[in-house]
């Protein structure tokens, strides 16, 4: 049910158009700092389906000194999890995080993660370069190369 015009206050009425166009503005979209984070957090719980979700649908990939380019998401899930099960460790942390390109249209960011090889324990730290491209109001990696 709508309220009549007479059930609208006007400082309600001002507050409602605020909250409306502070939710539909640039701003609103994810920085690169909070995509960073949300990808670290996906890799540490491993779960596949969330780290999925953190890839454009075309990606290109650098592993081991090897680039592959037009990876789908689940192909570059898949070429992370040997990795992911070699090692384990604390989320990366994110050690820079930029906006690119006008209007934040893109966006870079450097984890780093400190893990420890799971057999041995002995330490390795993996450095994550990050390439984020903007759908939507979310930033979505487009390229992932990761430095051993």
């Amino acid at each position: 049910m709508i309220p009549s015009r007479r059930g609208w206050s006007t400082g309600a009425l001002a507050r409602a158009f605020l909250l409306l166009a502070l939710s539909t503005t640039p701003t609103a979209a994810q920085s690169p700092e909070r995509a960073a984070r949300g990808f670290a957090e996906a890799w540490a719980s491993g779960e596949t389906t969330a780290l999925r979700g953190w890839f454009a649908e075309d990606v290109r990939l650098t592993l081991d000194g090897r680039a592959r380019t037009g990876v789908r998401p689940e192909q570059a899930v898949a070429a992370l999890m040997p990795l992911r099960d070699r090692f384990e460790g604390p989320p990366p942390t994110v050690a820079r995080a930029e906006s690119m390109g006008p209007g934040g249209r893109s966006g870079f960011a450097e984890l780093r993660w400190e893990a420890r090889y799971r057999d041995s324990g002995t330490p390795r730290m993996h450095t994550f370069l990050l390439t984020f491209e903007r759908v939507g109001d979310r930033l979505l990696v487009s390229d992932l190369r990761i430095v051993a």
